[in-house]
């Protein structure tokens, strides 16, 4: 409409120029990325508007961030999702690990015995576990899966005997099971954009977050989305 009367007034006008111009800035702004523009061209097989289209596309893609977010984030949402975006409040970036963080954590020692072991496996269910060095240093060793663990008390367990005594024996021993030294972690004054950027970016589900080798608590993928940055 607008190419047709521009056209109408002045004459020299394409008025088709305007429409690809609307058209990739529209689906630039709806999508928040700038993939509308090349398929634009490939559609029309020219580029004499791509200076244009290309200002008109990043210009729609700002307008529309200031407003809400584009049709996929929105989906995701809609359906609930666990999905994490982008940073969207400047007071996040002032945020730090420690801010929102889970400190109610369940943990294993390594100074632990084979029967404190068992009970905590019985009294938690989760499906990765910390690991330290002892309750009272809590300094970070590790982590590692309940599978791994499970299959480590059943291998031990059917090394021993039957017998009443036999079991009290074992339940006794100090833990020796594995401990993955490669575990995530970071410090708790890491700052919330850098920790958004690696949990995004890399792909991890989770962080440990220590304070001098401490362990103190842990930041999820779920924590940041709950968060509403």
């Amino acid at each position: 409409m607008i190419g047709e009367t521009t056209a109408f007034f002045w004459g020299d006008v394409v008025p088709g120029g305007y429409a690809v111009v609307g058209a990739a800035a529209l689906g630039a702004g709806v999508t928040r990325t700038l993939s509308p523009i090349v398929v634009m061209f490939e559609m029309t097989g020219q580029l004499s508007f791509m200076v244009p289209t290309m200002i008109a596309s990043v210009v729609a893609v700002g307008v529309g961030d200031l407003f809400n977010k584009s049709i996929y984030d929105t989906i995701v949402y809609l359906r609930g999702l666990p999905y994490l975006g982008s940073i969207r409040h400047a007071k996040s970036y002032k945020l730090t690990a420690a801010d929102i963080m889970k400190t109610n954590l369940d943990w294993i020692s390594a100074d632990m015995t084979i029967g404190q072991l068992v009970e905590t496996l019985n009294k938690t269910g989760h499906l990765i576990y910390p690991v330290v060095e002892d309750d009272e240093s809590m300094n970070f060793l590790g982590s590692t899966t309940r599978r791994q663990l499970l299959t480590y008390l059943d291998s031990v367990l059917r090394q021993s005997d039957n017998t009443d005594e036999a079991q009290e024996n074992i339940l006794a021993q100090k833990v020796n099971y594995p401990v993955d030294e490669s575990a995530f972690s970071i410090a708790a004054s890491t700052k919330l954009g850098k920790v958004h950027f690696l949990i995004q970016m890399v792909g991890l589900s989770h962080a440990w977050v220590l304070s001098r080798r401490k362990l103190v608590g842990v930041v999820t993928k779920k924590d940041l989305i709950k968060a509403h940055l």
